[in-house]
């Protein structure tokens, strides 16, 4: 536990790395600007959702133990390798499809 004296100085680091515009943030801006209010306060929550998700797994020592056993954390791996796999080939197959404006 840290001590009282480190406590404020710490909560201050941590407000401003909190404010400072990072690829959320700047991600959140844009589908904003892009798409209005509502994709944007969607996006918002999937990325706190997201870092929610990390922390609680993390507490929950599921990071220790992919840390301990090389096989866990192969599989985990790999089984990223092949979400990535499907989302790219996912986006490359509704690329070539054609798209069909009402305004057309």
């Amino acid at each position: 536990m840290p001590s009282l004296d480190t406590l404020p100085a710490f909560l201050a680091i941590s407000i401003v790395v909190t404010l400072a515009p990072g690829p959320d943030n700047l991600m959140v801006l844009g589908q904003s600007l892009a798409r209005g209010r509502l994709a944007g306060f969607g996006l918002a929550l999937g990325c706190a959702l997201g870092c929610f998700t990390h922390t609680l797994w993390a507490a929950l020592g599921v990071s220790a133990a992919l840390a301990s056993s090389p096989t866990a954390f192969l599989m985990l791996k790999l089984a990223g390798a092949a979400w990535l796999a499907w989302l790219g080939w996912q986006a490359l197959r509704n690329a070539a499809a054609p798209r069909l404006d009402a305004a057309a």
